[in-house]
């Protein structure tokens, strides 16, 4: 059953994500790292869904989700950008996301990395950071989603690569198999991936090339 949920704030964070928060519906729960769909109602486009992580913890009063802005015509995310507080959203039942337990290595691409930051929030608030690593894939130094907070929850075992460009604090290149295997610690530790198909199916290929078995790896 869909709830309705009021926007409180929503901005840009980089060219094209927004930081959207709402009001959290009455009694309404989730587990850490689950997602939603979301809706504009009465736009035309017949309360289309989409979904989308959410990056709030569960104990949060409010709910918070960073969307990626695809400025198509009445796209439900250029809908969503458009959005001030006060106006109205739809927003179904929380539904699971990655699995992320045990996981000590994490992969995105873009905004493959909004369901990993609720978790590695939540550990760095629990002091359960031990030895975490993410690889992160942007376009630009400008695109990387939470770089400051990242690099102060993990430090060095945050490492940004930009494909177009790079600057003092995020390297220019590709997610390789050759930097997978610089990062990956001993021991066949879990790794989550997430990010377009096409990158999931190349990282997931890279971790197989490299000896990792399939059911360690989560997408």
């Amino acid at each position: 059953m869909p709830h309705a949920v009021q926007v409180l704030n929503t901005h840009y964070i980089t060219p094209d994500v927004i930081r959207l928060m709402v009001t959290k519906p009455d009694g309404w729960t989730a587990t850490l790292g689950s997602s939603v769909r979301l809706a504009v109602p009465n736009v035309g486009l017949n309360n289309r869904w989409r979904p989308f992580s959410i990056t709030s913890h569960p104990s949060d009063p409010i709910l918070e989700f960073l969307i990626k802005i695809y400025e198509k015509k009445e796209s439900v995310t250029a809908l969503l950008a458009s959005r001030v507080p006060g106006d109205t959203l739809l927003i179904s039942n929380p539904f699971d996301g990655i699995d992320t337990n045990d996981v000590a290595f994490f992969i995105a691409a873009g905004t493959g990395v909004t369901p990993f930051l609720p978790i590695l929030r939540h550990r760095s608030a629990k002091g359960l950071i031990d030895n975490e690593k993410l690889l992160l894939s942007s376009k630009t130094p400008a695109d990387v989603i939470c770089g400051h907070e990242l690099r102060s929850l993990l430090g060095s075992n945050f490492v940004s690569l930009c494909t177009r460009e790079a600057d003092h604090r995020n390297r220019k290149g590709r997610v390789t198999e050759s930097v997978i295997e610089e990062m990956m610690a001993a021991g066949n530790p879990r790794v989550a991936v997430c990010g377009p198909s096409q990158f999931v199916i190349d990282v997931c290929k890279f971790l197989n090339d490299l000896g990792l078995p399939r059911n360690l790896v989560v997408t």
